[in-house]
C-alpha cells in the first residue's frame, strides 16, 4: 500500500468527526454590535440577538465594544435576561 492512502484512511475519520462537531457549535455570543444609518447622532447599537432588541445606542464603536463585552463577562442581571423596559426594539 501506499503510504498516501495508509494517511488518508486513518485521517478521514477524525476530520469527519471534527466537521461534526464544528458544526454542532453554538453561537457563544449573546450581544452584536452593528451600525444603523437612521441614527446619525449615535450609529453603534449594542443589539441582544436572542431578541433582536437595542440595549444601548454609542456614538462610536469602542464604546459598543465595551458595553458589548462588560455583558458578555458580568452580565448587568446576572443569570436573569435584560428586562424589556431597558430594550427597544431594533
Amino acid at each position: 500500500m501506499d503510504k498516501r492512502k495508509i494517511y488518508q484512511a486513518l485521517i478521514e475519520p477524525v476530520l469527519g468527526l471534527n466537521r461534526k462537531l464544528k458544526n454542532m457549535k453554538k453561537p457563544n455570543s449573546k450581544f452584536k454590535v452593528e451600525v444603523i444609518k437612521t441614527h446619525s447622532e449615535k450609529p453603534y447599537a449594542v443589539v441582544e440577538v436572542d431578541s433582536n432588541s437595542v440595549i444601548a445606542r454609542c456614538r462610536n464603536r469602542e464604546d459598543a465594544m465595551y458595553i458589548m463585552n462588560l455583558q458578555k463577562k458580568t452580565p448587568t442581571f446576572g443569570n436573569q435576561p435584560i428586562p424589556s423596559f431597558f430594550k427597544e426594539p431594533l
